[in-house]
């Protein structure tokens, strides 16, 4: 668990790094970028407690999801379509958080981040 926390942080810090370099290689100002991290940050809040609220693992930290939220959020905003966010969801609960393919619906749970992150656009 504290493996995945300090992962989710590390992707987290790459991600700002990268933004920040597209921003300046772009002639974007800071002031993009902070409204960029500010929107960031607020999805991020938003599909976490999103993921949390499906309880896909009983008695659950809200921090065990912060890694796949932060990988589900990068794909939203690279665009990614329906079948590649399910099977995403699909590999990361099987492979990363050891649940078992019964034990979760993919197409239902992409539905929903697709349906959040539609309407919150």
């Amino acid at each position: 668990m504290i493996l995945m926390v300090i992962f989710a942080s590390f992707l987290f810090i790459i991600i700002v790094f990268h933004h920040i370099f597209t921003f300046k290689t772009h002639g974007n100002s800071m002031e993009d970028f902070n409204i960029w991290l500010n929107d960031h940050n607020r999805d991020f809040t938003a599909l976490k407690k999103l993921i949390y609220s499906m309880n896909l693992i009983p008695s659950q930290s809200k921090h065990t999801w912060d890694s796949l939220t932060q990988k589900i959020l990068q794909q939203l905003e690279k665009g990614v379509d329906f079948e590649k966010l399910e099977s995403i969801i699909e590999f990361e609960l099987g492979a990363k958080y050891g649940l078992y393919i019964d034990e979760f619906n993919s197409e239902e749970i992409a539905t929903d981040i697709m349906d959040w992150w539609n309407s919150s656009s």
